[in-house]
């Protein structure tokens, strides 16, 4: 998975269109085989880069055409996994057909054909849409709050969860807090860089919980008499 940063990294990137462009042509070539593979005696690059093969006068056309809508679906689900975030779908969609349209031009000239352009226009609407669709029901989904309890139901008084990362940070009635990558169970990026603070009332008393790129959680516990911090707590993030 690429899931963890959200500062600018063009190898990232890269890795990724790189890891889409593949799959997606890994899974046409699939598509091909089963739906041309008793058709044609050969199958070559031909159905997959040449426009002329995109045609609605063949059956052969046809399973070409079926081959290329499937292998859009099919792109929508890598992007769950490589992408992983609604608003990069359209990029990564059209950036797979662009470089798709540079190997055509390369290999038969110019599309010409009407239905080759509707086709991946198609496609590309269909990945787009479906991979931004699949990607917020997962960034919808619920948060497993079981692997957060312990043995008493009491024990944890307040739970922050990260506004865009899969990060949870919750305090407890032992005055420490614990950061949790709820995708990755414990396992901390070794990049970890995440600074984050969260004010916030218990049922008894007030907590400062913040957790910073030195990999600890720290939450002070404020005096209700003084209003000042009296003691300190961390905990190391596993």
């Amino acid at each position: 998975m690429f899931y963890g940063t959200a500062v600018w990294d063009p190898w990232l990137i890269v890795g990724q269109i790189i890891c889409i462009q593949c799959s997606f042509y890994l899974s046409l070539g699939v598509f091909m085989i089963l739906f041309l593979g008793l058709r044609v005696p050969r199958l070559s690059l031909v159905y997959f880069f040449d426009y002329a093969t995109l045609t609605t006068s063949t059956l052969t056309g046809w399973c070409v055409i079926a081959s290329f809508l499937f292998a859009s679906l099919a792109g929508a689900v890598y992007m769950i996994f490589l992408v992983e975030r609604a608003r990069k779908c359209l990029d990564f969609s059209a950036t797979l057909y662009i470089i798709h349209l540079f190997f055509c031009i390369l290999y038969g000239g110019w599309p010409s054909s009407m239905a080759w352009w509707v086709v991946n226009g198609t496609g590309l609407a269909v990945m787009a849409l479906l991979a931004e669709y699949l990607c917020i029901k997962r960034e919808q989904r619920e948060i497993p709050m079981d692997r957060f309890h312990s043995r008493n139901p009491d024990y944890i008084r307040c739970v922050s969860v990260h506004p865009t990362l899969p990060y949870v940070l919750s305090s407890s009635d032992d005055m420490l807090i614990k950061f949790w990558d709820w995708e990755k169970g414990l396992d901390i990026h070794s990049d970890f860089r995440l600074c984050y603070a969260n004010y916030f009332t218990g049922t008894d008393q007030p907590y400062l919980s913040s957790g910073s790129d030195d990999l600890a959680a720290k939450v002070p516990s404020e005096s209700s008499t003084a209003h000042k911090c009296r003691l300190w707590h961390a905990t190391t993030c596993m």
